[in-house]
């Protein structure tokens, strides 16, 4: 295999790639991935390892109060962390009552406290619900928690029993409030701008705004207004923070890919009409596959683009698109021209109104993304094109080389962590060993790791890799839990 990095046959590495090609056979049962996450003396396989048993965990054979007590007393965050993603997920259906979760909400580490949330977000509102609690209390309760965490969930809690209240054009304004850490009222409740857990709480709401009603209207110049909201360093981090988390939305859209598909969809449609008509149905035959691979292969993109330029039926009517296609087929093998012409032309009419949201969309060039990821005025709108870019490169089929160049040179830290993302998925898709990702492992530890800042994306994209490896191994294996 050939990965365009350099050997450095030092003694440390030397001795690092013995104890790696020793672990080559690991089962990689969860108990030998805990004592990986647990005591692996390189970071990347920990790291590996805890994203594996974030996974793995959930439907295994720990009990809740075994994956609690990894949460707290763990021998690595990687293992901490694991333990209190599954446990996350575990407490959800656990049945626990709202004073078991504000307890864990409270625990001893930041693990178990975070793996409380979600599920206390959901027994607080079923509370409210029951009359156990009112809305005026728990507003007030927010500032009471006695830990972040128990405040977070507190507050998204409220702010979604709010949110009918809060969604309107009108009351956007009194969410905008809360960001510039004001006192707003809303129901005769408090909402108190000046805790930080009531402003996170507000900035995932004007999030789902921003995508969900903005991109519909409510925004004229979607992508101008939210980049200016996220480059005002006058608002408050979590302002910027919903600008952001939408324009990420936004910079994913490919709106000229997009147009080119919608193109070949209308060529392909009109050659598989002439090709039956001419009784030539073989060549139609093959055509049709041709569209089935193209809707396939463009169906995200084409659904994301229309979204941002405010039509989310596209979804929808690309499954119309899917469906007539598999009707189209069989009047084909029917030789029913009528049959055929019909479904064409409800492909057409679903395409079209595809089409009317692909053309409102911005067309982001990958430089303009890349550009905003380096330099971007704030660090809300470069972790916005950072976190696109990953996917865009992935898009962009860019070889092993070049985005691991990317991710090792990469001018700011969002824009290594987007290139890290598309050079793990790279790494997935060349299906390197287990040997051959340890190798790199080794390598970069001892040839970038010690002797330059820019190679900790490198190693987090190899932990995902391996990662990845591991649990395809795993479902490949039927290897129990």
């Amino acid at each position: 295999m050939r990965t365009g990095m350099r050997w450095k046959l030092s003694l440390p590495l030397a001795l690092a790639l013995i104890a790696t090609f020793a672990l080559a056979s690991w089962a990689r049962s969860i108990e030998e991935l805990i004592d990986l996450a647990g005591r692996d003396a390189l970071p990347e396989v920990r790291a590996a390892a805890g994203l594996a048993l974030g996974r793995l965990l959930v439907e295994s054979p720990f009990t809740d109060a075994e994956l609690e007590a990894l949460a707290v007393a763990g021998r690595s965050p990687e293992l901490r962390g694991a333990a209190g993603k599954a446990l996350g997920e575990r407490l959800l259906v656990a049945g626990l009552s709202l004073e078991e979760l504000e307890a864990l909400a409270c625990g001893p580490t930041p693990e178990l406290r975070t793996a409380a949330i979600p599920a206390l977000v959901q027994a607080t509102v079923a509370a409210v619900g029951r009359g156990e609690l009112s809305l005026s209390g728990l507003a007030e309760a927010v500032a009471m928690g006695a830990t972040s965490e128990l405040r977070l969930a507190r507050a998204r809690a409220l702010f979604l029993l709010l949110r009918a209240d809060l969604a309107s054009p009108e009351a956007q304004a009194l969410v905008e409030a809360v960001l510039r850490g004001q006192r707003v009222e809303v129901r005769g409740v408090e909402l108190n701008g000046e805790l930080a857990e009531i402003r996170v709480a507000a900035s995932e709401l004007l999030a789902g705004i921003y995508k969900s009603y903005g991109l519909l209207g409510r925004l004229q110049d979607p992508l101008s207004e939210l980049m200016a909201v996220a480059t005002d360093a006058s608002l408050t981090p979590e302002f910027r923070a919903a600008a952001g988390a939408a324009l990420e939305f936004v910079f994913l859209a490919e709106r000229e890919r997009a147009l080119a598909a919608l193109q070949e969809f209308e060529a392909l449609l009109g050659a598989l009409l002439e090709q039956a008509q001419a009784q030539q149905f073989d060549q139609a035959g093959q055509t049709l596959s041709l569209l089935r691979g193209l809707l396939e292969r463009e169906r995200a993109n084409l659904i994301l683009t229309a979204e941002v330029g405010g039509e989310f039926t596209a979804a929808q009517r690309l499954e119309n698109v899917a469906r007539n296609l598999e009707k189209a087929r069989a009047a084909l093998a029917l030789g029913d021209l009528a049959g055929l012409r019909g479904a064409i032309t409800a492909i057409k009419r679903d395409l079209q109104v595809v089409e009317r949201g692909v053309v409102r969309a911005p067309d982001l060039p990958l430089e303009a993304l890349m550009d905003w990821a380096s330099a971007g005025k704030t660090p809300e709108l470069r972790r916005a094109a950072g976190a696109a870019l990953g996917e865009r490169l992935v898009r962009a089929g860019l070889s092993y080389e070049r985005l691991l160049e990317l991710t090792i040179t990469g001018p700011s830290a969002e824009f290594r962590a987007g290139a890290g993302k598309a050079l793990s998925a790279k790494l997935v898709e060349m299906g390197l060993s287990e040997v051959e990702l340890l190798r790199l492992i080794a390598q970069y530890t001892w040839a970038f790791g010690p002797r330059a800042g820019t190679s900790q994306e490198v190693g987090e994209a190899l932990s995902r890799a391996l990662a990845e490896l591991w649990l395809a191994e795993v479902a490949g294996q039927g290897v129990e839990p």
